[in-house]
């Protein structure tokens, strides 16, 4: 009895054992796997960490070129450079990585935050209902228009939310407005990728005057990228001349100012002051200059780029017709096909608009159409959009991301335009100011943000019908070598 109680005793020692072992060999794999786990996220951390550091040297380099290549937002930015090491197919080593970027105008695409309700409508895609929903989105108070949508509708649904009566800060941020749907604004590859023919709340393509402009450059209804290719939420221009002087306000401007530095004749400063006089509650627009005897095609070819409306630093909203699409173009007021096919044109001969004077060029276009373009369009830009894309040394993985960045001021713009005090002095004298100037004008970054790929950076350069895009679209071969796929 003995003997088969100790082989009993051994016997539950031996199962204690086991289950012991067992426990212990679970918490171990338990414990590896985590750490294994933690160890792939920290890897993943660091590979993100560095991928954003190679993007924002990327970003810091072009925002300082185009700081200096636009002379400070003066002038479009006709002579960018890619660094020295950047290979054929346009990217750039750096640090641990490669880099390929390219930047966007926004003075190119249509600001939904400045655009009436009439431009909105002539964007593809975009309802009268849309566009309405998108005014009321962005401004303030509880009423509601004919057709748009405010807190009511929004807390109506499954997941309530209340209208943002302000400002959108991103183009992302319309997918809340009553109407958008992820086709609408990224397109039929809003889906990752999977063409998306069958969403019954995607509505019919706006049958705006683009529409019937667009097709004689071979081009669909609306670009791969959807209204996110074509929309911004910030733009603006300096309100400055292509060499960096102070434009002249003719609302305000003295006689002795419209003499001196727009060097216009004695009797059309006189014709201008009288009718400023005789209209100065409706004398708003550069449209009105028609009525101003004097103002000649020719005479505004010589002064258009020094003359503004505004007293402000800026123009904000304006278009930049040496980069915007057809489809932007189309929602001015105003325009008409004739208007829109003779920039696109002047363009397409490899011709660049250098000066607002640069418009008086085009053929085919009756004075009074390009003065009702000088309200609404610019040939420069003060803010951009920089799409950087990142691959590291040793991995395929492409990491995007996406900076808006605006320039610098100099000291000689920080101020209004030229008006009644004609203190800004000639032209000679304030661009030897600027060069002068012991305060050198910086970028900013005003937004920095990882992108994905779908909606994202496989849209960037995916269709160049698009306008704006510009950097290493085309770079020369510098130097350097990649071996990896060159169709990114």
């Amino acid at each position: 009895m003995k003997i088969k109680r100790d082989r009993f005793n051994s016997g539950q020692a031996l199962v204690t054992v086991i289950f012991v072992v067992a426990i212990l060999t679970a918490v171990a794999v338990m414990l590896t796997t985590r750490s294994i786990r933690q160890f792939r996220d920290a890897s993943a951390n660091l590979r993100e960490l560095q991928a954003q550091t190679v993007a924002y040297g990327a970003v810091n380099y072009v925002a300082n070129e185009l700081q200096q290549i636009t002379l400070n937002g003066a002038t479009p930015p006709l002579n960018y450079t890619p660094p020295p090491n950047t290979d054929n197919n346009g990217w750039t080593q750096f640090s641990n990585g490669w880099y390929k970027v390219d930047f966007v105008d926004t003075a190119s695409r249509l600001n939904i935050n400045t655009a009436s309700l009439n431009e909105l409508e002539q964007m593809p895609n975009i309802t009268t209902d849309i566009a309405s929903a998108i005014v009321d989105w962005r401004s303030s108070g509880e009423q509601t228009s004919a057709n748009g949508a405010k807190s009511d509708y929004y807390q109506s649904l499954p997941t309530p939310y209340n209208s943002k009566d302000a400002p959108l800060d991103s183009i992302g941020e319309l997918l809340l407005v009553k109407g958008i749907t992820p086709s609408v604004l990224y397109g039929p590859f809003a889906s990752y990728g999977v063409p998306n023919t069958t969403n019954p709340n995607s509505p019919s393509a706006s049958t705006g005057i683009g529409n019937q402009a667009f097709s004689l450059f071979g081009q669909s209804a609306a670009p791969p990228g959807g209204l996110s290719e074509l929309l911004t939420t910030y733009s603006q221009e300096l309100n400055v001349a292509s060499d960096g002087t102070p434009r002249v306000d003719l609302q305000t401007a003295s006689e002795s100012t419209l003499t001196q530095q727009l060097q216009l004749p004695s009797n059309v400063v006189s014709n201008l002051i009288n009718y400023r006089n005789n209209n100065s509650s409706s004398f708003n627009s550069m449209a009105d200059l028609a009525n101003v005897s004097g103002f000649s095609k020719q005479v505004l070819s010589q002064i258009a780029d020094r003359i503004t409306m505004t007293s402000g630093q800026y123009r904000n909203g304006v278009i930049d017709i040496n980069d915007c699409s057809p489809y932007v173009l189309a929602t001015i007021p105003g325009i008409n096909s004739d208007t829109i096919n003779a920039i696109m044109q002047f363009r397409a001969a490899g011709e660049q608009f250098t000066s607002l004077n640069d418009l008086f060029q085009l053929s085919g276009i009756t004075e009074q159409q390009l003065l009702n373009l000088l309200d609404y369009v610019c040939v420069k830009s003060s803010a951009y959009l920089i799409h950087v894309r990142v691959i590291l040394n040793g991995s395929r993985a492409i990491y995007g991301y996406v900076a808006m960045v605006e320039l610098g001021a100099p000291s000689t713009a920080s101020g209004s335009s030229t008006g009644s005090s004609g203190s800004s002095g000639s032209p000679s004298s304030a661009s030897t100011a600027n060069s002068a100037s012991s305060s050198t004008p910086t970028p900013s970054v005003l937004i920095w943000r990882q992108v994905p790929e779908f909606p994202g950076w496989e849209f960037w350069q995916m269709n160049s019908a698009t306008g704006g895009y510009l950097g290493n679209s085309s770079p020369s071969a510098t130097g350097g070598t990649r071996n990896t796929n060159p169709g990114y």
